[in-house]
């Protein structure tokens, strides 16, 4: 997900806040995973497959599909690793009247209409786990958040047919002195009291339902520039873009405009609920765990709180023997030093976003992912790459 706090107009959305809601952990359960091999890792995050609603979302799909392709024609051991963000559930509607129902059943046909706007995506995974010395691994990130649900796990394995041994799902990855986590629990629209799993009743952050009842409708209007905006960066360059005087013209953008203020002021007055858990978990993933927050972190950037996020894990007695950290979520590509030999890299997005309209320009350094090597077989070189085909 794009970062929010740049953005004043979203900024000003802020919570009101409902009494405290019990939640309960279910057997929809998810582990940390952890391996000690020291094998090659291709880290790439924020792919938000959709529905193929959007050119965007198309273009994405396309390119991801042909960089798997590639990495197909590599038969030495290679763990892929989606870190989180992989599919965009939040903005598939199953019909329209369950759209709002959290269950298994709506997900499976979610993670349907997904791989049906994106066969090559699918076709690409089964090719590339046609080696049977390949790993595939997806982590869990905020907008894929149901990919919990082992249902919808036994469905993606199925389709990229691959074994239990070659598949895997995990709310964090542990491996040789590499740490490998999506990133949403260090900021506050997307930080879940129970990452580790589905609960009842499910748990919804602000950044779910700013996505399902502000973004999609967004989105779904009749004015052709309304695709553009999960596609934008900052999200206000679509407002500004239509309050050109040539734009603001046409009544259509008009309309636009007060429907889109009538969401974002109804969305202001709702209730997002604030959860307690009635039961603990057992064994919380600790590299997940929702980070303390303060008043200050609703205007913070993503980025910023990510970055102090894995500072404290980096200082950690019980990471001490890790020298790579890698995370996504903030779309942004990152490489910061963090003292003592170790290194943050943040893998950037391949999601199509524009920093320009009119005419368009995409973002800079997308396509962007981490590529994890071990020279001397003990400790993890980490390398930012651009994929350019």
């Amino acid at each position: 997900m794009h970062n929010l706090a740049p953005n004043r107009i979203i900024n000003r959305l802020a919570t009101a806040h409902s009494g405290l809601v019990p939640i309960s952990p279910t057997h929809h359960t998810t582990p940390a995973l952890h391996r000690a091999a020291p094998v090659r890792h291709m880290i790439l995050s924020d792919v938000h497959l959709c529905t193929g609603n959007t050119y965007a979302d198309t273009a994405t799909g396309a390119t991801v599909a042909r960089y798997l392709r590639q990495l197909a024609q590599d038969e030495e051991p290679l763990e892929l690793v989606f870190a989180g963000d992989t599919f965009e559930f939040l903005q598939v509607r199953p019909s329209a009247a369950d759209q709002l129902h959290w269950s298994e059943p709506n997900s499976l046909a979610r993670l349907a209409a997904i791989v049906h706007a994106h066969p090559d995506f699918v076709e690409g995974l089964r090719q590339f786990l046609h080696h049977p010395q390949h790993r595939l691994t997806f982590l869990i990130g905020n907008h894929d958040f149901e990919l919990h649900y082992r249902g919808v796990q036994a469905r993606l394995r199925e389709l990229c047919a691959g074994s239990p041994d070659q598949v895997q799902f995990g709310t964090s990855y542990r491996g040789l002195r590499l740490v490998i986590l999506h990133g949403n629990q260090s900021e506050p629209y997307n930080q879940f009291l129970h990452f580790g799993g589905i609960t009842t009743p499910f748990e919804q952050v602000y950044g779910t339902c700013l996505v399902r009842h502000l973004f999609t409708p967004i989105q779904a209007d009749d004015l052709p520039e309304a695709k553009l905006f999960d596609h934008t960066c900052p999200y206000s360059l679509l407002l500004w873009h239509l309050l050109r005087p040539a734009q603001f013209r046409r009544a259509a953008v008009r309309r636009f405009l007060l429907r889109a203020a009538v969401l974002m002021w109804w969305m202001r007055l709702q209730a997002v609920p604030r959860y307690t858990l009635a039961s603990a978990p057992t064994a919380p993933d600790p590299l997940t765990l929702p980070t303390p927050l303060t008043y200050a972190a609703w205007h913070t950037s993503f980025e910023v709180l990510l970055q102090r996020e894995i500072e404290r894990l980096a200082s950690l007695p019980a990471l001490q023997d890790v020298r790579l950290f890698v995370a996504g979520h903030t779309h942004t590509a990152t490489e910061v030093a963090l003292g003592h030999g170790k290194r943050y890299l943040n893998t950037g997005t391949w999601k199509a976003t524009l920093a320009q309209i009119e005419p368009p320009r995409r973002i800079d350094r997308q396509n962007t992912y981490v590529e994890v090597t071990y020279p001397d077989g003990q400790h993890p070189q980490g390398v930012l790459r651009v994929w350019g085909g």
